[in-house]
């Protein structure tokens, strides 16, 4: 029970998490929440009992409030990035590492000058399905150097559109990357121009998911007579233009 009071003391509170760090956030407790939450059914009644009220809501707050975010691609393992795939730069994914701040990074090891990085091959089918659940895609990226380093995006390969991310990464920070997912494919990559060498790290890829609209159609008095998805497939014909969304 020790244990699990301690990750659940180590989630943020509810009033932290903002349309801006959420994803920060969600890089670093969406995996641990089930974590938590299967540690906590597998404890005896008496055990989860010692556990206060307030705690075990917690728990159910913090999933509530990261809900609409959801992790793209994990920086749990290192087969899921490579460096140096467009021939950029002679850069390696030296591993993964976790962060205080950030949860699961990816450390890559890069030399003095031009360097890229991107989706695995071998994780690009799952990448290019999950892509369409979201709207937006955001990663953290940390700037090892004493520069600010222009960071690009390359939307789908060389030659299809690219722009440079604005402000770059700054020195000795971490930097926030917000992508538009409409735009991001799986054979995006991000080349880093500058004096780059050092050990960059780069967080999970977090996405937000799409809004989804609930409609529901009433009759003219008010009268619900569908909701939901139940109401995308209404056959009736008493519609009268009071559908809600």
């Amino acid at each position: 029970a020790k244990v699990v009071e301690y990750f659940i003391d180590k989630l943020p509170e509810t009033s932290e998490i903002t349309e801006d760090t959420a994803y920060k956030y969600a890089a670093q407790f969406k995996n641990i929440i089930g974590e938590i939450e299967s540690s906590f059914a597998a404890l005896t009644t008496e055990e989860q009992a010692t556990i206060s009220a307030e705690k075990q809501a917690k728990i159910s707050a913090v999933k509530e409030a990261l809900s609409g975010y959801g992790i793209l691609l994990s920086a749990d393992s290192a087969d899921n990035l490579a460096a140096s795939g467009n021939n950029v730069g002679g850069g390696t994914v030296a591993g993964v590492a976790t962060d205080s701040e950030y949860g699961n990074v990816w450390k890559l090891n890069m030399p003095a000058s031009g360097n890229d990085f991107s989706v695995k091959n071998t994780a690009h089918a799952q990448f290019a399905t999950d892509l369409q659940n979201y709207s937006e895609v955001v990663f953290y990226i940390y700037n090892p150097t004493d520069a600010n380093v222009t960071l690009s995006w390359y939307y789908d390969g060389w030659g299809n559109g690219n722009e440079n991310i604005e402000g770059g990464a700054a020195p000795k920070a971490w930097t926030k990357v917000t992508l538009s997912a409409s735009k991001l494919t799986k054979t995006s990559f991000f080349v880093l121009n500058g004096n780059t060498g050092g050990e960059w790290l780069v967080t999970s890829f977090i996405g937000k998911y799409k809004t989804q609209a609930v409609v529901t159609i009433t009759d003219e008095g008010g009268n619900t007579l569908a909701t939901g998805t139940e109401a995308l497939n209404y056959d009736g014909t008493t519609l009268n233009g009071n559908d809600e969304y």
